[in-house]
């Protein structure tokens, strides 16, 4: 099976899946309709509506999200406790480059935003891994316009460009 072009079909939100992989992948639409079935089964593909209102989106396979308290807090911690159980399968130069990313994040979150907590997630499916690290911190562009007493946050950009 090219499970491979199925989820590309799948993830490219478009509708008629089966008759466009059946055509992709030279196969029968009863075949097609079978390897979607089969996806579905397995946890790839999620399926929602009935006959000509069926949707496929890819399923997530993993998901983790937690807020952790700022103060104190160490994006090692944040690493290891959350994020590395669900990239731990991916190869290890994909591992160190969402290390590094994520850690940078919440570094960041920890040392600059001044919110109270910070928000981490990473979800995974069968083609792709999105990760997010949020807070509720004033931002870069309104402290560097306070701090500089700027009329507009907006000019912040310049300042930030004019740094370079």
């Amino acid at each position: 099976m090219d499970q491979p072009l199925l989820l590309r079909l799948v993830a490219d939100g478009k509708g008629n899946v089966a008759v466009r992989l059946a055509e992709a992948a030279g196969i029968s639409r009863q075949a097609a309709s079978t390897r979607i079935s089969t996806a579905v089964r397995t946890g790839l593909v999620a399926r929602t509506g009935v006959g000509r209102g069926v949707r496929y989106t890819l399923a997530e396979t993993q998901r983790q999200e937690r807020e952790f308290k700022r103060d104190g807090l160490s994006e090692d911690r944040v690493w290891r406790s959350l994020c590395a159980p669900v990239v731990a399968d991916l190869p290890p130069n994909v591992r160190d480059i969402w290390q590094y990313g994520l850690t940078e994040m919440i570094n960041n979150a920890v040392d600059h935003s001044g919110s109270e907590s910070v928000r981490v997630g990473i979800v995974r499916n069968a083609l792709y891994t999105q990760a997010w690290v949020a807070d509720t911190g004033e931002g870069i562009f309104l402290k560097i316009a306070k701090a500089l007493d700027l009329y507009d946050p907006r000019e912040s950009i310049l300042e930030l460009a004019k740094a370079s």
